[in-house]
């Protein structure tokens, strides 16, 4: 029978909760047992429970007890560790379907993209700007080839002998834009000047003595005039800026006529009336120039131009206006021969007008 109990005892021990309820009702019965001694004969034969029997139905209802707490104990930690386990599987498998449709609707865009509904184009409304040029286009400038240039100035014959200076130096120029830095043209041009013959002594005048001196007593008045065809080119330098320089060359005809002005009141001397001298020529010249021309519109521009102008050839056609020739009429030949041979330096400014 000890031994049956210390069994219970080291069982009930072992049962977590109600441990403490065993313990004391084991240290009752034991005590029971210590004081009396009961015996087997000693139990109640009227069909009642002996202490024994009661005590094995108390510890049976312990241990079937503390088994249902345990197993409820177990059970609770089983069911939070399959739902954590279930919650970390879910969240697993949710984390790989998201990544799984995220490729999905990738590939899909890049495959084909999904139609848009068709959005109405508004024009935007035109600027101010717009409208001017709306009204008025622009038009494209046409490049202007052909070149028209009148042109006024001043020329000066210098020689050995002589120093004069023109009254007027004047013509027009056409020219046409043969590559796009070089034009060739012609041009006309007409120079005049007025000369005092001061220079004559009268000392070769014996046969006239005092009654010429008396007649032209400050000298005789000449006039010249030149009349010259020209065939140029102009060579710019540049032709992107307004203002655009050039050199050129050129090669002219000249005809060129000199005479004594008035009469002398109609005196004459062997024949000859002093009044009618006169010598006309011809010559070929070379010149060239320096100049530059600055663009104010598309179409007019203004010039100007300094030149240089030698002549090639001695005069050819020579004529004089007297048969019987006076002194007067060899100081023409003698100056108009100086002219010829003379520096010729010109400045022009002009006029461009482009078409």
């Amino acid at each position: 029978m000890k031994k049956q109990l210390s069994t219970v005892m080291i069982a009930l021990m072992l049962m977590s909760p109600a441990a403490v309820l065993a313990q004391d009702l084991l240290d009752d019965v034991e005590s029971t047992l210590a004081g009396d001694h009961l015996e087997m004969d000693d139990l109640d034969i009227s069909g009642q429970l002996t202490p024994a029997q009661r005590l094995e139905q108390t510890r049976k209802k312990m241990e079937e007890r503390n088994r249902q707490m345990v197993d409820k104990k177990i059970e609770n930690i089983r069911i939070k560790q399959e739902v954590a386990l279930t919650k970390k599987l879910q969240s697993a498998f949710d984390q790989n379907m998201d990544n799984i449709d995220s490729v999905s609707k990738k590939e899909a865009a890049v495959v084909e993209a999904p139609p848009v509904a068709a959005q109405p184009v508004i024009a935007p409304q035109p600027t101010i700007i717009e409208r001017v040029i709306e009204v008025q286009p622009v038009k494209v400038e046409e490049e202007k080839l052909t070149r028209i240039t009148p042109f006024l100035g001043l020329s000066n014959f210098k020689g050995s002998a002589i120093d004069f200076e023109s009254k007027a130096n004047l013509g027009v120029n056409v020219d046409y834009v043969f590559m796009p830095q070089l034009t060739l043209g012609v041009g006309v041009g007409y120079t005049t000047m007025e000369i005092t013959d001061t220079a004559n002594s009268y000392a070769d005048y014996t046969n006239l003595g005092n009654q010429y001196g008396s007649i032209f007593p400050n000298g005789r008045q000449m006039s010249f005039d030149r009349l010259s065809l020209e065939a140029n080119s102009r060579y710019f330098l540049t032709m992107d800026s307004k203002l655009k320089p050039y050199v050129g060359a050129g090669l002219g005809y000249n005809r060129t006529t000199i005479k004594y002005e008035g009469t002398g009141n109609g005196y004459s001397y062997n024949g000859v009336s002093y009044g009618s001298e006169g010598v006309s020529t011809n010559f070929m010249t070379a010149n060239i120039r320096l100049g530059a021309e600055v663009d104010l519109t598309s179409s007019v521009a203004l010039g100007l131009d300094l030149g240089y102008t030698k002549a090639l050839t001695s005069g050819f056609g020579t004529k004089n206006e007297v048969s019987n020739v006076n002194e007067d009429q060899r100081r023409l030949e003698k100056v108009s021969k100086a002219i010829e041979d003379a520096d010729n330096l010109t400045v022009n400014a002009g006029v461009v007008l482009k078409f």
